[in-house]
């Protein structure tokens, strides 16, 4: 028996505009290789100009210019433009991988040690707080733990989760409209908008983090005289060329800018996410700090500076027409919608002394506007196409989304609004998904990449088809989350959580130290 070695070819497709299907073409096995192109390229997502790409698993002895002229033989050249074949030869182990895998299993024997240390520790009556940190028991129970403070704001866990699996759904079907042919038959109207909505829950994330932030900096300059923030701080083809690109670009990875970086594209794409959320992080403690001594000043001076931000993102989407992709993630783009939280989260923490006015009326109003906004983000209602308006609309679109977000947390936290809506969002099973956001976030993209890959076929699914294996993408990932949760998040946050307290502690010992007399 003859074991075949393979290559990974990929092929990318320029589309031509071809409306007719008549010319006569040869087969591949069962498959026809240029029928599955032309309808592809003809559908409504293979819109002309567009490229593509398309890979496939080749005998060892092929090369790419074995493949060029193989196409030519199906006439696929008459339906699109064959801009480049390349080939990878299969991954093998280097010192990279070694010391990944060295690290990976360290982490395995800490977790796994330190819980079988704990519970022996724990029946001879003797605890240990450096074995919890790293005890699959002890994380499992604080994953699991219900927070039923008042102050907690219940209905953000519920957001966070739900945005997390929203942004899993669209990143998967992302990947059919890659992947397989004939997608534009499988949803009907209301699931394909909501699906190509999830960027939305990008901005649920920002909003939520600006909240939580600004109500935490607020409680530390009202509790302390010297402001926290000052002296402390918060296909196969394709996965082994990132991986390439990884290894040669990893410093804006290492310093959180590559939202900026020109590889960000190609190598780990969806952690943009980080950089910005992290440089946001960082510039929230001089915006807070700022708001905390204007007090009721700052709702002049924010909102001038976010209409200003607008103002800034029109320019850049409509007049210097800057790359989309580039726009979407600058930390300037979302920096309205974060101020706007942070805005939300003082209006929370000093609503007392603000005194707000509301009536019934204006909440119905508040919710009204909110509902009608949430639908027109989905069904794209059908408005009078005044250009400059459309425009403006579209500018000020992700900003009105976290204004709806901010008045759904206020409503139900503060007014205690929204009937079953409420209930829904402030239930205590959310709690758990909600610390595991992280995990789901940078876990569901490689799981959902790495199934792909492993598609060996052109198969066509019906849209329940489909949702099933989105619901199993849920199943699976959170599963996933929640091993690396317990094994490398929870105990890298008690670890700081313990080094914080320790250093608080020999900060308050020479804080108390009474003063020399010489």
């Amino acid at each position: 028996m003859k074991i075949c070695l393979k290559n990974y070819c990929g092929a990318i497709f320029k589309t031509q505009n071809i409306k007719n299907n008549n010319t006569e073409y040869n087969n591949i096995g069962d498959v026809t290789l240029r029928e599955i192109l032309f309808k592809f390229f003809n559908s409504d997502d293979g819109a002309p100009g567009k490229t593509y790409k398309m890979g496939i698993c080749v005998p060892k002895s092929c090369s790419s210019k074995d493949l060029y002229e193989l196409s030519k033989q199906y006439d696929v050249n008459k339906i699109a433009t064959i801009k480049s074949f390349e080939c990878i030869d299969p991954p093998t182990m280097n010192l990279f991988d070694g010391f990944a895998l060295s690290v990976l299993l360290l982490i395995i024997f800490l977790n796994v040690g330190s819980t079988l240390c704990q519970i022996l520790f724990e029946k001879l009556g003797k605890p240990s707080k450096l074995l919890s940190i790293f005890s699959i028991k002890t994380n499992f129970e604080r994953l699991m733990r219900r927070n039923e403070s008042n102050s907690a704001i219940g209905c953000i866990d519920a957001l966070k989760a739900l945005s997390a699996f929203w942004i899993m759904f669209g990143h998967r079907s992302q990947r059919f409209a890659f992947s397989y042919e004939e997608n534009s038959q499988w949803w009907s109207y209301l699931l394909g908008k909501l699906m190509n909505r999830y960027e939305k829950g990008v901005i649920t994330f920002f909003v939520c983090s600006a909240i939580l932030l600004t109500i935490s900096l607020l409680r530390d300059l009202d509790t302390s005289n010297l402001p926290q923030f000052l002296v402390s701080g918060p296909e196969i083809g394709e996965l082994i060329h990132r991986r390439n690109l990884c290894r040669e670009g990893w410093l804006p990875y290492l310093t959180l800018t590559q939202n900026y970086a020109k590889t960000w594209e190609y190598c780990l794409s969806y952690t943009w996410y980080l950089s910005t959320d992290f440089q946001l992080f960082y510039s929230t403690p001089l915006i807070v700090y700022c708001i905390w001594k204007l007090k009721a000043k700052s709702f002049v001076v924010f909102p001038m500076l976010i209409v200003l931000l607008q103002v800034f993102k029109y320019y850049r989407m409509f007049i210097s027409v800057d790359d989309n992709i580039s726009l979407y993630v600058s930390t300037e783009y979302r920096l309205g919608q974060y101020m706007i939280g942070i805005l939300t989260g003082y209006i929370i923490y000093d609503r007392k002394d603000l005194k707000f006015r509301t009536s019934n009326v204006k909440i119905a109003i508040a919710w009204v506007l909110t509902t009608f906004f949430f639908c027109d983000t989905f069904f794209d209602f059908k408005l009078p196409n005044i250009l400059p308006l459309d425009r403006i609309y579209k500018a000020i679109n992700d900003d009105l989304w976290s204004c709806s977000i901010c008045w759904i947390v206020f409503a139900c936290h503060c007014l205690k609004s929204g009937g079953i809506f409420r209930s829904f969002l402030s239930h205590y099973s959310w709690q758990p998904l909600s610390r595991m956001c992280l995990c789901i976030y940078l876990v569901h993209y490689q799981y959902v990449v790495l199934t792909n890959i492993n598609q060996k076929q052109n198969i066509s699914y019906g849209k329940w088809w489909k949702l099933h294996i989105q619901l199993g993408d849920v199943m699976m990932c959170t599963i996933i989350s929640a091993v690396f949760h317990l094994f490398v998040e929870a105990p890298g946050i008690q670890l700081v959580s313990l080094l914080w307290r320790r250093q608080k502690r020999s900060y308050q010992n020479i804080k108390n130290l009474p003063e020399s007399h010489e």
